[in-house]
């Protein structure tokens, strides 16, 4: 039996930067990722800026993952898994309503997946708004709840107030 393939997951609300955090990955050399991309719309708007960067790209344009873990979704993960020799690792970066979560109990649940980290992308700047708007601040807290890792998108150019706000 082959070794389960890692995964990570990507998580953070609309805007928090997690597209550029993956093509930064996908920037770097010497591991080849396979990429699942969950657009929420009609309009593939994350996977056609992640086009081109990965030799791979699996889009699930059908609603939030985490909400329809129906059979699109179960196919994604068959093929991500028939790619296995291909690739190094499976990075999903998810809708911006998804709860990571519930994402990572499928990956866990799965022998031939490896769940390595949930993470969530945080944007200093917007933090204390998307966290008290009414319509998405639960979704925001419990991404960043649900998280094993933070990464704090644009912190090199907010201040040190607003980076201490967000901590």
């Amino acid at each position: 039996m082959a070794a389960p393939l890692p995964v990570n997951l990507l998580c953070g609300y609309l805007g928090a930067g997690k597209t550029t955090l993956l093509n930064r990955l996908l920037d770097r050399q010497g591991e080849r990722i396979l990429v699942m991309v969950n657009d929420f719309g009609d309009i593939a708007v994350d996977a056609a800026l992640i086009a081109g960067r990965s030799a791979d790209t699996i889009q699930l344009s059908n609603g939030c993952i985490c909400c329809s873990m129906g059979g699109g979704l179960f196919d994604a993960f068959e093929r991500a898994l028939s790619l296995r020799n291909r690739v190094d690792r499976l990075v999903i970066e998810a809708s911006g309503v998804a709860e990571p979560r519930r994402l990572a109990s499928f990956a866990l649940a799965e022998r031939e997946l490896d769940c390595r980290a949930v993470v969530a992308v945080v944007d200093p700047q917007s933090l204390t708004e998307r966290l008290a708007d009414p319509r998405i601040g639960r979704v925001a807290e419990s991404q960043i709840r649900g998280a094993d890792a933070i990464f704090l998108s644009r912190a090199d150019i907010v201040g040190r107030a607003t980076l201490r706000r967000a901590g």
